[in-house]
């Protein structure tokens, strides 16, 4: 059974009452527990107003470990202020995540069973198939052909540029397969960008038929002690950063890292992408933040081999589900689309290899080959019963475009579903 968190404000008529709701804290305007689909349904079709907090228990419990109950209060406070109003909206997202669990599993079966490995990329087929409709719903109507193109051709860039700043890194433990894939990321992204420069440059955009776009890499550093120049000088060229750990936060170009440690401090990295320390910046509170910094400088994060891989894993997956939207837009039968037809195709043969080589998206150091197919079925479960639950949550709030992109997900794993064992 499916329990989700959700909060109960203190009013004159209970919200929860009569529900089956497990307690789980309080705050004076209200309480938070776990509440079966069911019965969130059950309120929602009689207009009781229960805000979702996190979509799992253990969202919860992992969201504010190692917390004293002050700073949970916190926690409750800022995720019922600020994330509970467009939880909905970031359903998608945790539909995301799960699927693209699914595809790594597909890969993990495929090699497990190559008997029925065209079974297989079948379904790996589908998983992103899946991906690219959540992340490209809507997302470019107002974009030219050319415009995706140059984006398109941006993301090459990036990770070539990624791929490349890996190299002068000291990681922690075997980094051999990590800069074996490197450096055929970059050739292949060579091989692809060169394409994609001629493509644009025959639709009038002459300046991209040369050199590949600039682009900076970026990383978030933990910058220790606090140093208040540095501090004004992001608060003017408005670079994200907070102050955390007696120091700093900030995103900072990799290429001049010299710049913050001139002083004697020191700098390290506890964020690969810039997106996701923006994310936490905007969901966590300052007590999480430091306790989340605070645990990747213990670990050695900077230095992490499958932290980094992971982080590749992520944009190479974007990057391939870009593509794909993009080919849907170009006129079929010319040559560009031939050329990105074979680029998918290619693409995609690379991913399922690399996922089964170094799954990522797992809390777990290995997923074994032979457990995948068992894993993948109750995550592909797990797909439908979430979009559903959102589906219906969405049709409740009047949400009628958000709860027909639910029902088409969970038609599509309906459709797709894996056989039973």
């Amino acid at each position: 059974m499916n329990k989700r968190v959700v909060f109960s404000r203190r009013r004159f008529h209970d919200p929860v009452a009569g529900l089956p709701f497990e307690e789980l804290g309080d705050l004076e305007e209200g309480r938070w527990g776990l509440l079966p689909d069911e019965a969130l349904l059950a309120a929602a079709s009689r207009g009781r107003k229960l805000p979702l907090l996190y979509f799992s228990p253990e969202d919860c419990t992992h969201a504010v470990r190692k917390l004293d109950p002050p700073a949970v209060s916190g926690v409750i406070r800022k995720r019922l202020g600020f994330w509970s109003p467009q939880a909905l909206d970031q359903g998608m997202d945790l539909v995301y995540r799960s699927e693209r669990q699914c595809l790594v599993l597909s890969a993990l079966a495929a090699a497990a069973d190559t008997a029925q490995a065209q079974f297989w990329f079948k379904h790996l087929e589908s998983s992103l198939e899946l991906l690219a409709h959540i992340t490209g719903a809507g997302r470019y109507l107002a974009l030219k052909p050319v415009d995706m193109l140059i984006l398109l051709l941006r993301g090459e860039a990036r990770l070539i540029e990624e791929n490349r700043a890996m190299e002068g890194t000291g990681w922690s433990g075997n980094d051999s397969v990590l800069r074996e894939l490197a450096k055929k990321s970059v050739q292949d992204g060579r091989n692809r960008a060169s394409t994609l420069c001629a493509a644009i440059a025959g639709l009038g955009r002459s300046e991209f038929g040369g050199a590949l776009p600039f682009i900076e890499v970026e990383r978030v550093f933990s910058i220790r002690p606090f140093d208040g120049d540095l501090a004004s000088a992001l608060e003017a060229r408005d670079v994200p950063f907070t102050e955390c750990l007696d120091g700093l936060v900030a995103v900072w170009p990799l290429r001049s890292t010299e710049r913050l440690t001139d002083k004697g401090g020191a700098a390290r990295v506890v964020y690969f992408s810039r997106g996701e320390f923006i994310e936490d910046l905007n969901d966590l509170t300052p007590e999480q933040m430091a306790r989340d910094v605070q645990q990747k400088l213990d670990e050695g994060y900077e230095a992490s081999c499958p932290a980094f891989l992971e982080f590749l894993h992520e944009l190479a997956l974007e990057q391939a589900l870009l593509r794909r939207n993009v080919l849907s837009v170009v006129d079929p039968g010319t040559a560009l689309e031939i050329q990105l037809r074979e680029q998918v195709l290619e693409e995609t043969k690379d991913l399922r290899t690399r996922l089964a080589q170094t799954p990522p998206w797992f809390n777990r150091d290995r997923i074994q080959a032979a457990e995948a197919v068992a894993l993948l079925r109750s995550i592909h479960q797990k797909v439908e019963r979430d979009a559903a639950l959102l589906e219906e949550l969405a049709r409740h709030a009047r949400r009628a475009g958000l709860s027909s992109r639910f029902a088409y997900i969970r038609q599509f794993k309906k459709r797709n579903a894996v056989p039973p064992a």
